[in-house]
Order: structure tokens, then C-alpha cells, then sequence
């Protein structure tokens, strides 16, 4: 009984130890910005930060899925002070840790990751300007995130106000290529889907997914013509 009564206190002690562990770990994410932040000057976005280091150098990089080339991260300098004030790119002071979104496209994925000398802190994927469709009843919709680009561009589709197991007719036309397939819904599954066609290297998709009783509708770019719609842009999360 009491070897019984031992065990048990050995496991609820490494059952607190690894809560205690986990609650202390650098976490991060990304809010919008308030009303009165946006007025005295900040983005339309900022980082929100758990168990950071205080007063100690943070690089920040962000990628975009656009250009995965790692030599094309944006770096910019973080420092988190007692006050719950922000030092930035080691020569300024903020109240907010915000993020400028301004040359992004609808759909983009950025990952941002924060580090030390040591290690790397957290790592956080984003949308800055999400991509949503609507059917033409508003009975369900599509979130499309644009997860890469080269050597092949791949959407992830993330359908809302469908049950498990309803039941959708997926069609897509990029350039001659036609896809017909029957898509059963399952809220803990991707659908990924790439548009582009073999032996040409720009497109415009046009995807339909149908319903019993509703139709959702929506072209996208592929290859590209995505870097034409980000021609002239650079990843300009980095504060003005």
C-alpha cells in the first residue's frame, strides 16, 4: 500500500513538474492592434509575448512562403524591458511590438521566428491578409493560405460552416487540365490543392466547390502570376 501510495506521488510530482515546464515556455502571438495603438502611430498588427527573456538582444526574421530562400529573411532587433516596453532594432523605444503588413498579398504565409544566441525562442506562422470566399448563400466559406509557391504553388483550404462528413463536388479548370473529385469534410484534415498544369508556368485556376443546396466560387493564380501580383513588393514587415 504504501509503495502504491508512493508511486502515485511520484507521478502527480512529474505530472506538476512537466505543467510547470510547459507554462514557463517562450510563447508568441499575433493580435490586432487597439483603436488607440493604431492612433499614436502603430501597424495594423502586433506580437504578443509570454515568458520572454527580459532585457536581452531578440532577432526576428521573418520568411515569406513567396521566397522560402532562407538568405531572403527580413531580420530586425527585439529587446523586452521590465515595463512591459519594447526596444527595437537596438536605437528605439515602442509600447507596442507591432508589424507592418503593407506589402503582403491576400493569402500570403509568413513565419516569423525569435531567437537568442543560444536558441530559438518561438516560431509563429501567419496570415497578415487573409483570403476568404463566401458561397453565394453564406452558408459556408473558404479560407485559402498560399503555403508555398516554387517549385510548385499549394493552397490550403480551410472550409467553415460544414459538418463532419457533409458531403461537396470539388471542380477545378487550370488552363486545360479539369479535376472532378467528390470531397467528404473533415474539420481535422487539410485540403491542399495545386493548381498548376504541366509544361506551362502562369495560370489562373478556377475552382467551384457545390453543394447540396449552395455553390462557392473563386479563381486563384498559380506560378507566376503570383510574383506578378507581388512584383514591385518586398516583405515589409520591418517597422518604418
Amino acid at each position: 500500500m504504501k509503495n502504491k501510495f508512493c508511486a502515485l506521488l511520484y507521478t502527480l510530482a512529474l505530472f506538476a513538474s512537466a505543467n510547470a515546464i510547459a507554462e514557463m515556455k517562450p510563447a508568441v502571438k499575433i493580435l490586432a492592434t487597439t483603436a488607440k495603438e493604431r492612433y499614436d502611430g502603430a501597424a495594423d498588427c502586433k506580437f504578443v509575448f509570454t515568458n520572454f527573456p527580459i532585457n536581452e538582444d531578440i532577432k526576428v526574421s521573418y520568411l515569406s512562403c513567396v521566397s522560402k530562400d532562407p538568405k531572403n529573411r527580413k531580420v530586425e532587433w527585439l529587446k523586452l524591458f521590465e515595463d512591459g516596453t519594447f526596444g527595437i532594432n537596438k536605437c528605439r523605444k515602442a509600447a507596442v511590438f507591432d508589424v507592418n503588413t503593407k506589402n503582403t498579398i491576400k493569402g500570403e504565409k509568413v513565419v516569423a521566428r525569435f531567437e537568442t544566441k543560444e536558441k530559438v525562442l518561438a516560431e509563429i506562422s501567419f496570415v497578415p491578409k487573409p483570403l476568404i470566399f463566401k458561397s453565394d448563400k453564406d452558408s459556408f466559406s473558404v479560407e485559402v493560405i498560399l503555403e508555398e509557391t516554387a517549385p510548385t504553388t499549394i493552397y490550403k483550404f480551410c472550409l467553415r460552416g460544414l459538418k463532419e462528413n457533409d458531403l461537396l463536388f470539388f471542380n477545378s479548370l487550370s488552363g486545360s487540365e479539369t479535376l472532378n473529385s467528390v470531397y467528404v469534410h473533415d474539420p481535422s484534415k487539410s485540403f491542399l490543392y495545386t493548381p498548376g498544369v504541366a509544361g506551362e508556368v502562369s495560370g489562373e485556376a478556377k475552382v467551384k466547390f457545390t453543394k447540396s443546396d449552395d455553390i462557392l466560387a473563386f479563381s486563384l493564380p498559380w506560378g507566376m502570376a503570383i510574383k506578378e501580383q507581388r512584383k514591385g513588393k518586398t516583405l515589409s514587415l520591418i517597422r518604418n
